[in-house]
């Protein structure tokens, strides 16, 4: 450490006297020198001495000629210059310079970093469709056109194909094809990636498809390139997207091989992807936590930011499915926030100060746990610049989110309103997110039905209506089960327990109440605290209206203890206000003794996941408690690390 110290101390002080430096030699060595301090600088993110270095050492370059004279130092040191611009977030300068870049190079191939770097820098402009339009323009000076116009049978003609041909790659025919020397293939790669990853934060979904379509076709052609791993990743996604979870597993176990050698991008990229679109399909949810947890270790490494967000993204999104309790992941988030807002990163921030409001509100730190207005965004606001940025992918978190807290908090009108707005299930693809908001999309049809019925709704159609959405909810988890998805189990059970409340009478509580107890107990042993908590209160609720204080009681002060542990102590505070009479007086520990260990972290991580897609597994925990506490252990400390 002392030594890098001083070599760019030293270099710095060579600078200072460069003025009495006449030997042109020399003076090349000292511009070599800057370029070397820059790396060095660079690669501990010291971003402001970074820059001051190059541009010392383009300097010097220019004043001996320049790009006509010393053409390879200055194409070097310039798209060196274009990188950090980029990775400090100057955007406009670093779009600027790539001008210059394009128009000196000699040739194509000198252009393509340059434009790649002109791509990132108009996206963070908020230029996002001239962005796309440069990557197909190069695309097609490749020989890879881009179906801009004709998106839709380009992805419909290829679909079936690659669904059709999916069953045939293995780990052994993938590491089969042949090794792509071609420069024309490879840059073609880099420029789909970067379609893929920009149309991926827009939610452009044709886009999206046409560019991974393209990165697979070409994989599958002409063989593996750097990028192979990354196709694979958008393979296993389109096969989940379209409801193949068995092939969405296969492919995903070739690139989990792929992940554990190479470049640590790549690699970072391919765990990102297996993680968040395709390990929860078949695994326990703290798998993909880890997943994520080591993509995040590896991206930090790159010093990309996108690379960043997209690992960090991941992770916050699974941690917020896993019912792991809110406090670490609160101080991760606010850190990332602050992070991606000192580097400038507008769009980034955009897409994450979603989730960081929500989690917020959930522990209380606004008075209002609906609306998304506090220390970190004002709703109002932030609608309306996602509205001039066209960021539809930041509209439909924020949807989401909306869904979750208007749903608990009881606005169930806010809460179907925020339903149909989410972004479709195409778009968001096979993430941990799909399920949990199915749940709480046939969550609220059937609240809606409950309340026009126990309201006095004389119209027999809006109930029906009502039951009949959320019966759609139910089917589409039912779907999921059928094809044994983990991590699902317990959301029909719920929805299940839900639908049959509304079909059967008060005679039949006993039955309705065993509907509950199941779904609750698979929650329970699967660790998801929240949907415990949510079927517990539901469970009350049912009670309540029963008239039977007793189990009403029971239920609510588990579900109001839940939501406790859990970290919402926003919901725990509203459960209680709303049922005064019932949990005013009872004793926190009263009615834990029976069931308070399903709640607890322990139970957790038990090899019951994968039972989960089983309607007729009894979800009993694995028989080594000692296992599961070290596991528990283990996630609870990488889920405490944070980011």
């Amino acid at each position: 450490h002392g030594s890098k110290a001083l070599f760019l101390l030293g270099t710095d002080h060579l600078n200072a006297g460069a003025v009495t430096i006449t030997d042109e030699e020399e003076r090349l060595q000292l511009a070599d020198l800057n370029v070397q301090a820059a790396a060095l600088a660079f690669s501990r993110m010291s971003m402001i001495p970074c820059k001051s270095f190059i541009d010392q050492g383009i300097a010097i370059v220019v004043d001996l000629g320049s790009w006509e004279k010393h053409y390879d130092k200055m194409l070097k040191f310039s798209t060196f210059r274009l990188q950090t611009l980029y990775c400090s977030s100057d955007f406009k300068e670093c779009y600027e310079a790539t001008k210059e870049v394009v128009s000196k190079a000699k040739n194509q191939t000198d252009q393509y970093p340059a434009y790649r770097y002109q791509v990132y820098s108009l996206f963070h402009l908020g230029r996002m469709q001239d962005s796309i339009d440069i990557a197909a323009f190069v695309l097609n000076e490749l020989g890879f056109s881009f179906p801009r116009r004709t998106a839709k049978l380009f992805i419909a003609s290829n679909i079936i194909r690659l669904k059709n041909k999916a069953p045939s790659i293995t780990n052994e025919t993938f590491l089969a094809l042949p090794t792509a020397d071609d420069q024309r293939v490879i840059q073609a790669m880099e420029f789909y990636w970067t379609l893929l990853e920009l149309s991926v934060l827009r939610a452009d979904i044709d886009t999206q498809m046409c560019a991974a379509i393209g990165m697979i076709n070409i994989t599958l052609k002409y063989g593996r390139t750097p990028q192979a791993g990354v196709a694979l990743v958008s393979y296993a996604h389109i096969l989940g997207t379209l409801g193949d979870f068995e092939g969405n597993n296969r492919l995903a176990e070739v690139c989990q091989k792929l992940s554990q050698e190479g470049d640590p991008d790549i690699r970072a990229v391919i765990l990102t992807g297996v993680a968040f679109f395709c390990s929860h399909w078949r695994s326990p949810i703290t798998k993909t936590l880890d997943m994520a947890m080591e993509a995040k270790q590896l991206v930090l490494e790159s010093r990309n930011s996108s690379f960043l967000f997209f690992a960090c993204m991941a992770y916050t999104l699974t941690y917020l499915q896993s019912g792991l309790t809110l406090e670490p992941l609160s101080r991760d988030i606010i850190k990332l926030h602050e992070m991606l807002s000192d580097l400038h990163l507008r769009y980034f921030v955009d897409l994450f100060e979603v989730p960081v409001q929500y989690v917020l509100n959930l522990m209380g730190r606004n008075d209002d746990p609906i609306n998304l207005d506090g220390e970190i965004m004002s709703s109002t606001e932030s609608l309306r610049r996602y509205d001039r940025t066209k960021n539809d992918r930041a509209k439909g978190t924020y949807f989401n989110f909306r869904l979750i807290l208007a749903y608990l908090f009881g606005d169930l009108n806010l809460a179907q309103k925020m339903g149909r707005q989410v972004i479709s299930a195409v778009g968001e693809g096979p993430t941990p997110i799909l399920p949990l908001r199915f749940l709480l999309q046939g969550l609220t049809a059937f609240a809606l039905a409950k309340k026009s019925r126990h309201g006095g709704c004389i119209s027999f159609s809006v109930v029906s209506a009502h039951i009949s959405e959320g019966q759609k909810y139910l089917r589409r988890l039912n779907k999921m089960l059928s094809k044994k998805c983990a991590n699902v189990y317990h959301l029909v059970c719920l929805l299940e327990a839900e639908n049959l409340s509304l079909q059967k009478s008060s005679a039949d509580s006993a039955l309705v109440q065993h509907a509950y107890d199941k779904a609750i107990s698979a929650s329970a042993r699967l660790g998801y605290t929240q949907v415990q908590a949510i079927g517990n209160e539901l469970a009350g609720a049912y009670f309540t209206h029963l008239g039977d204080r007793e189990w009403a009681t029971t239920y609510l002060v588990r579900s109001r203890d839940l939501y406790w542990s859990w970290g919402a102590r926003a919901k725990a505070k509203q459960l209680q206000a709303k049922y005064p009479d019932l949990l005013l007086e009872v004793s926190e520990s009263k009615h834990l003794t029976r069931q308070g260990s399903t709640f607890k972290a322990t139970e957790r991580f038990g090899a019951i996941a994968l039972d989960a897609s089983d309607p007729s597994s009894d979800l009993r925990a694995g028989s080594s408690s000692e296992i599961a506490l070290a596991a528990a252990g283990e996630a609870l400390r990488a889920s405490d690390r944070g980011v």
